[in-house]
C-alpha cells in the first residue's frame, strides 16, 4: 500500500514538472517579456541620447519604461496597470519627440525652461505611482485574476448590445446643453467597457469567436457613419485585450495581431482617402462639424467608393502622410485642407476638359 502510495506521488511529481517545462517554453506577453524589451530599448535610448540636446532627459526617459514596468511586475498585479503607466509615459514622451523633430531642446520653447522642469516633475510622479499601485494591489486574491474565465459570452454581448443601445439614445441629450454633455459622453462609453469583457471571456477562453468578431463588425460599421475614424477605436480595444490577457505567442496569436494591424492601417488609409468628400456629403458642404445628411446618403458615398476603389482619390492620404512629417503641420490642418481642394480642382478641371461633370464643388 505504501509502495502505490508513493509511485503516485512521484507520478503526480512528475506531471507538475513536466507541465512547468511546458509552461516556461512558452513565450507570453507578460511583465518578463515587456521587461526584457523595454531593457533593450533603455540601452538603445543610452547610446542616442550623446545626439540629442537633452541627454540626461532621453536617457531618464528610455529607462521609464523598464523601471515601471519592474516596480509593477507582481504574481497578483492587474495587467491593465501597466498599459496604464505605459500610456502615460507615452504621452510625457512624445513632447520630448516633438520637441526633437523641432530641433530644439525642452527649454527652448513658448514656455521656456518650465517644460524642462516639468518633464522630470512628471518621470517622478510616474515612479511614485507605480510603487503606490505595487504596494496597493500586490495582495488580491487570486480567483479575481480568473473571474473573467467564468462569464459567459452570450451574456457579455447582451450587456454590449445593451450598453450601445444607452449610447445611442444619450447620444442627443449632448446636444442640448453643454454642461451635460460630458457626463453623457461618459455613460456612452460604457460600451467600451462591456466590450472589453466579451474580449477579454472570448480571448482567454476560446468560445464565443462569432460573438467578438459581430461586435467588430458592428463597430467598424458603425464608426464609419460619423464624422471622424471611430471605426479603430474597436481594433484598439482588441489589441489592447490581447495584451492584458499575457497570451502565449501562438503562431494563431501572431497571425491574428498582425491581421489586427493590417486591417487597421488598412481601413485608415481608406478613411483617410475618403473623408474630405464624406464629410462634404455629410454636412451638406457646410464645412462644419454637424451631421445634416441622412444615413442612407452617408452610407451610399461610402459604400461606391468601396465597391469602385479606382474612383477613390488615393493621392490625398499621401498628402496627409506626407503632411504629418512635417513639424508645422502639428495642431492645425490647414495645409492638408488647402492641398486637398488644389487636388480636386485640378481632378475637377480635368474632368471637364474630357466632358466630365463632377459629383462635388470646391469652395
Amino acid at each position: 500500500m505504501a509502495l502505490i502510495e508513493s509511485r503516485g506521488r512521484l507520478d503526480q511529481w512528475r506531471e507538475i514538472t513536466a507541465a512547468g517545462v511546458t509552461e516556461s517554453k512558452s513565450i507570453c506577453l507578460d511583465s518578463a517579456l515587456l521587461r526584457k524589451a523595454f531593457g533593450f530599448f533603455a540601452v538603445a535610448m543610452v547610446a542616442i541620447a550623446p545626439l540629442t540636446r537633452d541627454p540626461l532627459v532621453v536617457t531618464a526617459c528610455g529607462f521609464m519604461p523598464w523601471a515601471l514596468v519592474s516596480l509593477v511586475d507582481r504574481p497578483r498585479m492587474p495587467s491593465i496597470i501597466v498599459y496604464y503607466l505605459l500610456f502615460m509615459w507615452l504621452e510625457m514622451a512624445a513632447r520630448m519627440v516633438l520637441a526633437s523633430i523641432d530641433g530644439e531642446a525642452l527649454g527652448d520653447g513658448v514656455y521656456g525652461h518650465d517644460v524642462y522642469r516639468a518633464m522630470w516633475y512628471a518621470m517622478a510622479s510616474l515612479l511614485v505611482l507605480a510603487v503606490v499601485f505595487r504596494g496597493c494591489l500586490n495582495d488580491l486574491p487570486v480567483d479575481q485574476l480568473e473571474i473573467h474565465r467564468r462569464w459567459p459570452p452570450s451574456v457579455l454581448f447582451q450587456v454590449y448590445l445593451a450598453t450601445v443601445a444607452l449610447s445611442v439614445v444619450l447620444a442627443p441629450l449632448a446636444s442640448l446643453s453643454g454642461g451635460i454633455a460630458q457626463p453623457v459622453q461618459a455613460f456612452g462609453s460604457l460600451k467600451y467597457v462591456a466590450m472589453f469583457m466579451l474580449f477579454a471571456t472570448v480571448l482567454s477562453t476560446g468560445n464565443g469567436f462569432k460573438l467578438l468578431l459581430t461586435a467588430v463588425l458592428m463597430e467598424i460599421l458603425t464608426g464609419f457613419t460619423g464624422l471622424f475614424s471611430d471605426f479603430k477605436t474597436v481594433l484598439i480595444v482588441v489589441l489592447l485585450t490581447a495584451l492584458s490577457l499575457r497570451l502565449s505567442l501562438r503562431i494563431a496569436t501572431v497571425v491574428g495581431g498582425i491581421v489586427t494591424v493590417v486591417v487597421l492601417l488598412g481601413l485608415g488609409l481608406f478613411w483617410t482617402a475618403v473623408k474630405s468628400e464624406y464629410r462634404d456629403v455629410a454636412t451638406g458642404f457646410s464645412q462644419s462639424q454637424t451631421i445634416s445628411a441622412g444615413l442612407g446618403e452617408r452610407a451610399g458615398v461610402l459604400i461606391a467608393k468601396a465597391i469602385h476603389p479606382g474612383e477613390i482619390e488615393w493621392e490625398l492620404a499621401v498628402v496627409i502622410v506626407e503632411d504629418s512629417k512635417c513639424p508645422e503641420s502639428f495642431g492645425t490642418d490647414r495645409l492638408p485642407i488647402a492641398k486637398h481642394r488644389n487636388l480636386r480642382r485640378d481632378k475637377n478641371r480635368k474632368k471637364q476638359r474630357h466632358g466630365q461633370v463632377s459629383f462635388h464643388c470646391c469652395t
